[in-house]
């Protein structure tokens, strides 16, 4: 790419011609004359190494760049990222062996991919990460790195291979709602009816069932949902327990639902993420919507919001 650039900036400047300088005119000694001004050259410039290649054609200096850049790009692992963010045909092993994209689909927030670092000794290393196109849903350490302190908490994929902990601490934190004792039920939470607005990589909602609370999920993207279970752990949530919806319309029917008497259970706990990297949906942080989330929760119930 570098040398490219070269050859084309060799071509600008070998285009550039010593300018002629004129000598201003004097006037004579004698009467009404004046001398006649003299054309001088200025001195040749001392050209660099750049300078000397010899002229090409414009659309041939144009072709050689994008060729070479085309190259680079393909070649060095420096250029492009790890992280592809483009669909492909998994299993795609990064040309310098340092990830896999185990999973990668086309749907409707982006393309979902499902990675792995390979083991070493980076920071990045032995990790499983969910993206969707250039946002960086979650992720959780894997191989030498999956470990509990508890056996009876490890989290296996539909694999049965073993996961450790969540790469961002940000999604373990949403759990400590478990600790509040403030409500009618003090601390304890088993059997609580819950819900997660936003699922990435089902970090909290697996907590929240491991716990013994009933969850339900609403996630606007199946191929996130559908990665969660298969990639991530996420435990069956149960029938009636998963809608793969937008979550205004959601809240909304649930809501006419209750206020119609349908023999429904509000919320004890609400756990509303639907933060990417990206953008937020903003209909989802209207006043609208909270009032009608409001309407969905027990007096005492608890929401916990993530925002950026």
């Amino acid at each position: 790419m570098v040398f490219g650039f070269w050859v084309g900036h060799a071509y600008v400047v070998e285009k550039q011609k010593p300018k002629v300088t004129e000598t201003p005119a004097s006037k004579a000694k004698g009467k009404g004359r004046t001398e006649t001004p003299k054309k001088t050259p200025s001195p040749a410039p001392t050209k660099t190494w750049t300078q000397k290649i010899p002229k090409v054609p414009s659309m041939f200096a144009y072709f050689v760049l994008m060729l070479l850049a085309s190259a680079s790009y393909r070649y060095s692992p420096s250029i492009h990222s790890h992280f592809r963010t483009g669909q492909l045909q998994p299993p795609y092993i990064h040309p310098s062996g340092n990830a896999t994209i185990l999973s990668s689909k086309q749907s409707i927030t982006g393309v979902i991919v499902v990675g792995e670092t390979a083991p070493g000794d980076e920071t990045h290393s032995h990790m499983r990460y969910l993206r969707a196109s250039h946002s960086l849903l979650g992720g959780v350490w894997i191989n030498d790195r999956a470990w509990s302190v508890d056996a009876s908490f490890a989290v296996r994929d539909a694999a049965g291979i073993r996961l450790g902990d969540s790469i961002y601490t940000a999604f373990v934190l949403q759990e400590a709602v478990r600790l509040i004792d403030s409500t009618s039920r003090g601390n304890d939470w088993s059997g609580s009816e819950a819900l997660t607005i936003g699922l990435g990589t089902g970090i909290a909602t697996t907590a929240l069932k491991t716990h013994g609370l009933e969850t339900t999920i609403v996630e606007i993207d199946p191929a996130v949902y559908e990665a969660a279970r298969t990639y991530f752990g996420l435990p069956d949530p149960g029938e009636g327990r998963v809608f793969l919806r937008d979550a205004r319309g959601f809240i909304w029917d649930r809501k006419q639902k209750l206020e119609s008497g349908d023999d429904l259970p509000k919320f004890d706990v609400v756990i509303h993420d639907v933060f990417s990297g990206g953008g937020l949906p903003g209909h989802l942080f209207t006043l609208e919507f909270w009032n009608d989330l409001k309407d969905t929760l027990k007096e005492d119930g608890v929401a916990v919001v993530v925002s950026s």
